[in-house]
């Protein structure tokens, strides 16, 4: 936290030690590289970069690790805390696709529990509707 106060966000980014793994290796600025933000939805948000070496973005969001998945060129890949509050991910050099989705497994499974209970729901209904036309014609 301390580092904060004497950091320039421009071109240098603090990352917990708990993020090695993500931030392994140094990167080598390029004053030419880009990230453009391409889309930006409630849980999704999409990004396009170019860069002739690898970096290392910082993209400004809030990192949130429960239900955030990251992908590149739809790969999934790791993702960082920096500057404390902030996202952090290495990107390999070329044009690639970035992608952030929100897919926290309670609400995917929720989304499953719900189908199949509108499918059993779907079923009993038509049974029960085929159960008294069958009755009206014994009778």
């Amino acid at each position: 936290m301390s580092v904060l106060d004497k950091l320039n966000t421009k071109d240098s980014a603090v990352f917990d030690i708990r993020f090695n793994e993500v931030v392994s290796k140094p990167f080598q600025y390029d004053s030419a590289a880009t990230i453009t933000l391409t889309e930006n939805l409630n849980d999704i948000v999409r990004y396009e970069s170019k860069a002739a070496t690898p970096q290392f973005a910082v993209f400004s969001e809030v990192y949130y690790p429960h239900g955030w998945d990251a992908y590149i060129d739809g790969q999934k890949v790791a993702h960082a805390r920096v500057n404390y509050v902030l996202r952090g991910m290495p990107l390999p050099a070329g044009t690639h696709k970035i992608e952030f989705r929100f897919e926290p497994r309670s609400v995917i499974l929720s989304d499953k529990i719900t189908m199949w209970f509108n499918i059993l729901i779907y079923l009993l209904l038509a049974a029960g509707i085929f159960m008294e036309f069958r009755k009206k014609k014994t009778a």
